[in-house]
């Protein structure tokens, strides 16, 4: 009964919502940073949604490490203030 309050986006959908390109939505897929079963399901073979509630948990997170982490002097991100994805 849960899974029917569970908001499902498209990957176009995904993309307009957190403003990243679809390549790089397919890409994220491909290296492992959203999960199957967890961010996203594949209910055919071409078809891929993301479970909205999960994602937007995982943004949150993401952006949590990225101000921990914020790449100043010191707190040793070579990178500056680069976010990585």
């Amino acid at each position: 009964m849960k899974d029917d309050l569970k908001e499902y986006l498209t990957v176009a959908e995904l993309s307009m919502r957190i403003k990243f390109s679809r390549q790089t939505i397919y890409n994220m897929i491909s290296a492992g940073k959203f999960v199957k079963g967890v961010h996203y399901v594949k209910p055919s073979r071409k078809k891929v949604l993301f479970t909205w509630s999960n994602t937007q948990a995982w943004l949150e997170d993401r952006d949590a490490s990225v101000d921990q982490h914020d790449g100043a002097p010191g707190h040793g991100s070579p990178m500056g203030n680069r976010i990585h994805i």
